[in-house]
């Protein structure tokens, strides 16, 4: 079955050129360099291309108000790919991050490149397409109507999960792993906007929920309700900074 994989971070270039890799369990799907820096698309980039009228709209200004504009948008650039999953399988997918430009001297380091992972997202093509033609926005904001409603009614919200990406991560570097929070998390103290300027990779491992293939999360068992992320429709309004969209790729695996 043909899944649609987008990766978004920030970047922060400073002289070199650097790169990151994708995989799907041990094959590599792209391998693409970084030269420029990447950004967060702001709440400005919702209010100037949706209409007022736009449930999406309404509810990303509602959440950006409520966390004082620091709710996570996409970011400038994105890279999608086209992977064929076999279906019951579960797949490990892996991003690695060669940063390795700074001005290390005499055992300072006052400047460097560095990236930070945003949101990584897994959903089938077919849906994806869908959802570029304008038809899913509506009968995903009924469905996140008829899930709010369900909660009123029976107080049962369970530890439920965003679909179709990811935003929480377990970082390796070279000497330990760390985990990297949505950056407007603030909770117990934690940094909210941590950023890696060294040699990194991310693993994300897969598994089914309510017969839908779904990332599973490092901290918590997705159990519950499935909460829908309104950022992710964002890219059907978002094409033009597309960076990668590989139709041709086909994933061999076990």
């Amino acid at each position: 079955m043909k899944y649609l994989l987008f990766v978004s971070f920030c970047y922060k270039h400073y002289k070199k050129e650097n790169s990151f890799r994708v995989y799907v369990d041990d094959l590599l799907v792209d391998e693409a360099s970084l030269t420029a820096d990447i950004n967060r698309v702001n709440i400005d980039y919702v209010t100037k291309n949706l209409s007022k009228d736009d449930w999406l709209r309404r509810d990303l200004v509602r959440k950006s108000r409520i966390k004082k504009g620091n709710f996570p948008l996409l970011t400038e650039k994105l890279w999608l790919y086209t992977v064929d999953i076999e279906d019951g399988h579960c797949p490990k997918i892996k991003l690695d991050f060669n940063i390795t430009d700074n001005n290390y001297t005499n055992g300072f380091m006052t400047k460097g490149a560095m990236a930070r992972v945003e949101k990584v997202g897994l959903i089938p093509l077919d849906k994806f397409l869908r959802l570029q033609t304008g038809m899913w926005h509506e009968q995903w904001g009924y469905y996140k109507a008829k899930r709010l409603r369900f909660s009123e009614l029976y107080g049962h919200r369970g530890r439920g999960y965003k679909y179709p990406t990811c935003d929480h991560f377990i970082i390796k570097t070279s000497d330990q792993s760390r985990e990297q929070y949505p950056f407007d998390f603030n909770w117990d103290g934690k940094d909210s906007d941590q950023w890696i300027g060294e040699n990194f990779s991310v693993i994300m491992e897969t598994m089914f929920k309510h017969k839908t293939l779904i990332f599973k999360s490092f901290h918590q068992a997705p159990l519950g309700i499935v909460e829908i992320d309104p950022v992710f429709l964002l890219m059907a309004k978002h094409k033009d900074v597309i960076n990668i969209y590989n139709e041709d790729h086909r994933s061999n695996n076990p």
